[in-house]
């Protein structure tokens, strides 16, 4: 039954929010790493700094920084405010993940996925870091879930997701590249 859990299903998902929340969620409001303090510097005066500041001080893209300059504007500054864009594409990025793996093994397999997935270091590190690594795994997951869909059901629109999210990931850090 879709709509019932087993008993591992239940462990995976308070083991998961348990995780999220002591991981994620409570390391929001820490004091930014020296990386994340040239995500402040690049994009505290006008766009155009940013976009020029983005172009000559990092290896990726202006793409992720002209966002968070706008981002700035409307949300603020703080710690906080500026660590929300990673930890909802985290958040979207595993429950793609979730998605594929149950698409793939089953539901309890994508449970399991996502709780390993969540509980990663690196990625319990980068959902709440004010850089564009989150942003570069959703554009990851969702050229992969494009793909797959593209495989099994073909059309247009899904060549055009996949291509999106592969350009939207080159545009994030150049090692995107290595997705092709």
């Amino acid at each position: 039954d879709e709509t019932s859990f087993d008993p591992l299903e239940i462990v995976m998902v308070v083991s998961t929010a348990v995780v999220i929340a002591i991981w994620w969620i409570a390391r929001i409001n820490e004091s930014f790493q020296l990386d994340e303090t040239a995500t402040v510097w690049i994009t505290d005066d006008s766009f155009g700094d940013a976009w020029e500041r983005s172009g000559k001080f990092q290896g990726n893209s202006p793409l992720y920084f002209a966002f968070i300059w706008g981002w700035r504007v409307v949300f603020g500054s703080s710690e906080v405010a500026l660590r929300i864009p990673s930890l909802l594409a985290m958040g979207a990025s595993c429950w793609g993940v979730f998605r594929l793996t149950q698409r793939w093994v089953n539901r309890t397999g994508a449970w399991v996925a996502l709780f390993v997935l969540a509980s990663s270091p690196v990625v319990a590190l980068h959902a709440v870091s004010a850089r564009p690594y989150a942003p570069l795994m959703l554009f990851a997951v969702a050229s992969t879930l494009a793909v797959a869909r593209w495989g099994e059901v073909g059309g247009v629109s899904s060549g055009l997701l996949w291509s999106v999210s592969i350009v939207g990931a080159t545009y994030m850090s150049p090692f995107a590249l290595l997705l092709l």
